[in-house]
Formats: structure tokens, sequence, C-alpha cells
């Protein structure tokens, strides 16, 4: 099992919270996520980390679209799918969290807030996975500020 924080907007993180699904453009960036691995979302522009789920499926194809962006643009635009099972939901602030977490090695500002980004649709942290102490970290954090779906 790995571990592996994901940036979404928050458009996007609704749409994940009310479907439990994750998608991406592009294929070969399946091969990273596997089924059982646990995912950490940060929320654009809020500084938080929103959610920890867990991948309950193996990729799929899916031919609907189901994104905000998908649906404007009347057509599929990240046609690979994972479902994800919330593990827990709430706040985590990463400007708080970044002395503990290990996976943040520059923890300058803006430095730092290179390890959220997630480029063409690839996983953030550079494209790595985080260590599961950091994951700990996330979650003791998310427990004090819970939210439900």
């Amino acid at each position: 099992m790995q571990y592996w924080v994901w940036s979404a907007t928050k458009t996007t993180w609704k749409t994940l919270k009310n479907e439990r699904v994750w998608a991406i453009q592009h294929k070969n960036v399946a091969a990273k996520l596997k089924k059982g691995d646990i995912n950490i979302v940060y929320v654009k522009n809020t500084k938080h980390f929103k959610g920890i789920f867990q991948a309950v499926s193996d990729w799929y194809e899916s031919h609907e679209p189901l994104w905000k962006e998908e649906i404007e643009a009347k057509k599929k635009l990240y046609p690979y799918q994972v479902n994800w099972e919330p593990i827990q939901l709430g706040e985590a602030n990463f400007d708080e969290l970044v002395p503990k977490l290990k996976f943040v090695e520059n923890k300058s500002k803006p430095a730092r807030y290179s390890y959220l980004q997630g480029m063409d649709g690839y996983p953030a942290n550079h494209k790595n996975p985080i260590e599961e102490s950091d994951f700990q970290i996330i979650l003791e954090q998310m427990k004090k500020k819970p939210c439900h779906l």
C-alpha cells in the first residue's frame, strides 16, 4: 500500500465527495495508483487537506461526462476512473503541518507549495508517494476537525 497526495479544485472536491470517484486523463498515470492505496486530497485555495480516501476498485474506462469541465465541454476529458471510499473527511491546515511533514523538504514559502502541485494529472509531491508517518500526521489533524458527507 502506498500513500498519495492529490490536489483538487473546490469544484472537483465537491464531485469527488458526492460521487466517490477520481479520474485522470492519461492511462499511464493509473500505473502509479493501485487498489488499496490511500489518497489524501488537498483542496486548492483553501490551504487544507480535506479528505482521505482508499482506492477500492481497479482503474476502469468511463465514457460518461462527470466532472464540471466535461459537462461544460459535452465530452469526456478524464476517461480513466477509480472508485474511492472515504476514510476521514475534515480539515488539516497545510501550513500548520509543514514543520512536521517529511515529504515537504523545502519548508520555506512559496517553495513548500510545490509539493502540492499535481502536473498533468499526476499525484502531487513530484509524482511520489509520501511516508506512512506523514499520512498519520495528516489523519490525526483531520480527526480534530472532522466533517461528514
